[in-house]
């Protein structure tokens, strides 16, 4: 039996053209050019990826750190049917998956598809901003995980994965400097410490100094400064021959511009109607302003706008975790502890003008203890088997979460504060059984239960004696503060999921799986501003069933993988982030009867000659809502169609030299980003461009130039909808065309 040991090197082949080149020769020699095997622990155990049933994507920490991928939102540019996008800076993502995924910003809530670091499930969008750094491998498991994970999602996961320390003594390092003054380091040292304690240090820093965009109110045309420092600590001890443990602690702290910088496009005349462009068209355009009257003056120009301060951010992470595995002889007995928290002070101008109409201050506390404990069969017989428990206790704070001056709209200030505690129980089964030479039955269940304890509330401070919103609802604005909705309440539910089946395997080459699948995510509460206690109800439950058939195939006497999948999705009480349009309430947290997702996606990857490496994706989505108040409209931030490529050529200059070039890009067709599918709400098909030059001297040395978005794309990242509350809808634009140069060196 194959011993499963989380921190010792399991054999696993990077899946980089760099891994390949290197063995290009002896692979030559021997049978010729070839695609190397993949080991991914999708599962929970060790097996190739062309070898599981489900629709996977995996990176190796080599394509990412080629690819320059710093970010859990840089994922996305190369996984079909993926999106990640930053709702708040540059550290709040929202995931979705298929076109499964919540909007919320808040970080009292839970996202639909599961990010998990070293199996340690993040539980909150304020997790999600961690650095990418010394990784061996991300996983994209796509459709509703009902059985294996630690937290039930409907959309899936994502599984960062660090590497291990081990014996053998090896380290690096990588300093680089790039556009917008921007330098950074990176490096890691690992080794034996005694004869049955490895360690592994890794570190990564970058200061920027400068920025992209010119605030013309403050002065400052070099907004966007920031400075960001991670480490991670792993110690692996051999305890006995039958048993080890793996500790990981880790740390990061990101200071400096926070990077809310949003373009406001009104949609009123100066007196309060809609201005003719909105009420012609959908759009602002020339005599729109907002309701305080303002009109951007450089509405053409992303990178330039009028703000009332330059938003900060100070936001600190740590966490550890500690993995134990004993080896029973049947089976093995694994243990994960958990422990992560984030502390995030940030600013934001949210009414994207000099006036005070939205300048939000947000304080969140996050943490999250979580305790796996499962058994899992030795690889013996025909039948294996994985069965275990789960539980986390989460605790969110925001006081205040939200302190929101609106002075030049609605004369008054707010605060929105909450406390929040989230327990989860659950226990899961797993079994995949060789019922035959050429046919596999996987089966799964799972049981959960989660209690959701909230009190909040949302209080006009009314500063002055004068809250114009208050006269609005008709409430005397005389008396100061006023509480404009509160709760102290409980939202409780169980849920079993599970999924059925059935992997064929006609040859050593091709696997073709069919499975029925369901997935399930708990209600919860808003952790927005609210103008009433009817809109802190607690939001329910979703949960989706899908149908997925799929095949992965290796042909071309292994040069060519080819794998594509075709799915739906029955969703059914799919909970809904809406904007109002002409309702003085800004956000709601609902849920919508059904809707319907249909789609496909295509994996390739081509190794034609020595050293050229050819991979794509596509991925089409058909999303329907079903509910009566949004009948027949899109889903947001699930594109029909969207693309990703990248094509990486290396050759030998002589004995000591070689040089690679890489070319990687990305398309997105036209996306709604909000769920009303107003006109505004759409963005524009967009496509992006990186590119990548290295010499590599005796294995050891790297000289690389790079440039992310070359072609100097214009596009947005983000959209939000304010008509209801500020005559407005607010626009985040993308990073334009950077570039640098960094130095590797390696020892071994």
């Amino acid at each position: 039996m194959t011993k499963e040991i989380l921190y010792r090197p399991r054999n696993i082949v990077r899946p980089t053209a760099l891994a390949l080149a290197l063995a290009s020769a002896s692979l030559t020699a021997q049978a010729g050019v070839q695609i190397e095997e993949i080991v991914v622990t999708a599962q929970k155990r060790a097996q190739s990826a062309q070898d599981v049933g489900v629709a996977i994507s995996a990176m190796s920490g080599d394509q990412l750190k080629e690819m320059k991928m710093a970010t859990a939102t840089d994922v996305a540019a190369q996984v079909p049917s993926l999106d990640i996008k930053n709702t708040l800076g540059s550290t709040n993502p929202v995931v979705t998956i298929r076109g499964v995924g919540l909007n919320d910003f808040h970080a009292n809530n839970s996202q639909s598809a599961g990010v998990y670091i070293d199996e340690v499930f993040l539980s909150a969008p304020s997790m999600l901003g961690f650095q990418l750094f010394d990784l061996d491998r991300v996983e994209v498991l796509k459709g509703p995980q009902g059985t294996l994970y630690g937290r039930n999602t409907t959309a899936g996961a994502v599984n960062f994965i660090s590497n291990k320390p081990t014996e053998d003594f090896e380290a690096g390092m990588t300093v680089g400097y790039g556009s917008y003054k921007t330098f950074e380091t990176e490096g890691f040292i690992n080794g034996a410490l005694t004869d049955n304690l490895n360690g592994r240090l890794s570190v990564k820093y970058s200061d920027r100094q400068g920025g992209y965009i010119e605030n013309t109110y403050t002065g400052n045309d070099e907004y966007g400064a920031s400075t960001t420092q991670a480490w991670r600590a792993q110690l692996g001890w051999d305890i006995s021959e039958n048993a080890d443990m793996l500790l990981n602690v880790h740390a990061g702290e990101t200071k400096g511009d926070a990077g809310t910088t949003w373009k406001s496009f009104g949609v009123a005349a100066l007196d309060f109607s809609d201005c003719p462009a909105y009420a012609e068209t959908g759009f602002s355009g020339p005599g729109c302003y907002d309701w305080a009257g303002y009109a951007d003056p450089n509405p053409d120009n992303p990178y330039k706008g009028a703000w009332n301060m330059d938003p900060q951010m100070d936001i600190d992470s740590k966490g550890a975790s500690v993995h134990f595995n004993v080896d029973l002889g049947a089976a093995v007995l694994t243990s994960i502890s958990g422990y992560e928290s984030v502390i995030r002070d940030m600013d934001e101008d949210a009414g994207g003008s000099p006036d005070e109409e939205s300048d939000i201050f947000y304080h969140n506390e996050n943490s999250l203890f979580s305790q796996e404990i499962r058994l899992t069969s030795n690889d013996a017989s025909d039948f294996s088997w994985i069965v275990g428990g789960f539980y986390s206790t989460e605790k969110a704070i925001g006081d205040p979460n939200q302190y929101i001056k609106s002075r030049a709209t609605l004369n008054t200030d707010f605060t929105v504060s909450w406390d929040q505690k989230t327990t989860t129980y659950a226990s899961f089964v797993h079994t995949e059984w060789q019922f035959a030479d050429t046919l596999k039955l996987i089966t799964g269940v799972r049981y959960t239960k989660e209690e959701k304890e909230f009190e909040g509330q949302t209080t006009d401070d009314n500063p002055f004696n004068d809250s114009w919103y208050l006269g609005l609802i008709g409430v005397d604005p005389a008396n100061g503060p006023v509480v404009l909705g509160q709760t102290d309440d409980t939202f409780k539910d169980e849920n079993v999921s599970g999924k059925v089946g059935l992997d064929w395997t006609p040859t050593d080459n091709l696997l073709v799986y069919a499975s029925v699948s369901k997935g399930f995510k708990s209600g919860g509460f808003s952790g927005a501003w609210v103008g009433s206690d009817e809109e802190l109800a607690p939001y329910d439950s979703e949960e989706i069933t899908a149908y997925e058939v799929g095949m992965k195939a290796n042909l071309l006497e292994n040069t060519l993988q080819l794998n594509a999948s075709a799915f739906q999705y029955d969703y059914d009480n799919m909970q809904l982030f809406t904007t109002p349009e002409n309702s003085l309430a800004l956000i709601a947290l609902t849920n919508a009867e059904e809707a319907t997702i249909r789609g496909a996606e295509v994996e390739a990857w081509w190794v034609p000659v020595e050293g050229l490496d050819v991979r794509a994706g596509v991925s089409f989505l058909d999303t329907e809502n079903n509910d009566p108040a949004f009948k027949g409209l899109e889903l947001p931030n699930a594109p029909e169609y969207s693309f990703n490529m990248s094509v990486r050529y290396e050759w030998n200059l002589n004995n000591d030299l070689r040089a690679a070039v890489l070319l990687a890009g990305t398309y997105q067709d036209d996306i709604y980003k909000q769920v009303e599918n107003r006109p505004f709400h759409k963005v524009e098909a967009y496509g992006l461009l990186n590119a990548r030059a290295s010499i590599y001297f005796r294995d050891q040395w790297e000289l690389a130039l790079w440039g992310d978005n070359i072609t100097d794309k214009e596009y947005v990242a983000e959209v939000f909808d304010q008509t209801g509350i500020q005559g407005n809808y607010i626009v985040n634009y993308g990073t334009p065309a950077n570039y640098g140069v960094s130095l590797t060196y390696n020892w071994f």
